[in-house]
């Protein structure tokens, strides 16, 4: 019940936050979009239509594609969490659905999505309730993965930008909660999924930037599964 719960509240707020997607899915510098990008025309942003209304433009996302992965998000992880901790990976990764969408169209994990995301999950997990233990692993698991991204952004700065080791900070924060070991586990499989539609792009020489963002988060999301 709960699953189908969950499931149905990702879809509908999967509804809200397309608007949330069409303002923050623009080019590093540019000003948050206010309006259709094809025409400059006004549109609601709650709930956003797909289409302009001046226009006929598609707006935000393709249609039932933030819905359905949100709902199938949430729905995943009250099958295998409960309590605060199913509170918290899923408010958490109602932000970051749309965080990984935005990483897609534009190359960009804009601050804020990825700073609200961290401190909702410190705050959520501060309350949880089951000793401060597992909140100073939390805290020290975030900012462990950050330590390996800030390492990787120093390395190859044209491969990995600030806002994927902002990124990290949230994830190996709620991956930390549940140990060492879910933390590693999230952070490889998040290069691993990466590495497997990176690299034929790179043999194939198609593309010479990857979004690594939505591999990040799906890698955590697989890694709280089986946690």
């Amino acid at each position: 019940m709960v699953v189908v719960v969950l499931a149905v509240a990702g879809a509908v707020l999967g509804v809200l936050l397309r608007g949330v997607v069409l303002r923050l899915a623009v080019p590093e510098g540019e000003a948050w979009q206010r309006g259709c990008p094809s025409c400059g025309g006004p549109v609601r942003p709650v709930p956003l239509p797909y289409r302009c209304p001046h226009c006929r433009a598609r707006l935000g996302p393709v249609p039932l594609v933030l819905e359905g992965t949100l709902a199938l998000a949430l729905g995943g992880l009250a099958a295998e969490r409960s309590g605060w901790e199913l509170a918290t990976a899923a408010a958490l990764f109602t932000l970051l659905v749309p965080l990984a969408l935005v990483d897609l169209r534009v190359h960009r994990l804009p601050d804020p999505l990825t700073l609200p995301a961290y401190a909702l999950t410190l705050g959520l997990l501060a309350i949880a309730g089951t000793g401060w233990g597992s909140w100073v692993r939390a805290l020290l698991g975030g900012l462990a993965l950050a330590g390996c991204y800030l390492l990787l952004v120093l390395i190859s700065p044209e491969g990995m930008g600030p806002g994927d080791l902002k990124l990290a900070l949230p994830l190996g924060t709620v991956l930390g909660w549940y140990g060492w070991p879910v933390l590693f586990q999230g952070g490889f499989l998040g290069f691993l999924l990466g590495a497997l539609y990176g690299l034929p792009l790179l043999l194939l020489r198609r593309g010479r930037t990857l979004a690594f963002g939505p591999f990040m988060i799906a890698g955590a999301w697989l890694a709280l599964l089986a946690a």
